[in-house]
């Protein structure tokens, strides 16, 4: 029984230190810290932003330069039919 109680005490003793380090921890912990997380995160809105506007700037050139290749491939067409058709007159 005193064996039993001794380690009961001793349990009690050591959750009773790494209670007063996690409060230690958590004391330790200061407004600067909190800052500079909600820095981090704003920091990471940031970035999650710049990426979408110039994922959206890259889809809009890839628009572009298909429209591009769209309009020298009609042109191009348009300028090759009649020399074709001029050429099966001959």
């Amino acid at each position: 029984m005193d064996e039993t109680f001794r380690r009961t005490e001793e349990e009690l003793k050591r959750r009773k230190e790494e209670n007063k380090a996690d409060d230690d921890r958590d004391k330790s912990i200061t407004r600067e810290d909190i800052i500079n997380l909600d820095d981090s995160h704003e920091t990471a809105k940031e970035r999650i932003q710049r990426q979408r506007e110039d994922n959206e700037k890259s889809l809009s050139d890839w628009r572009a330069e298909a429209e591009a290749e769209r309009i020298r491939a009609a042109n191009t067409h348009e300028s090759t039919v009649p020399r074709r058709e001029q050429e099966l007159d001959r």
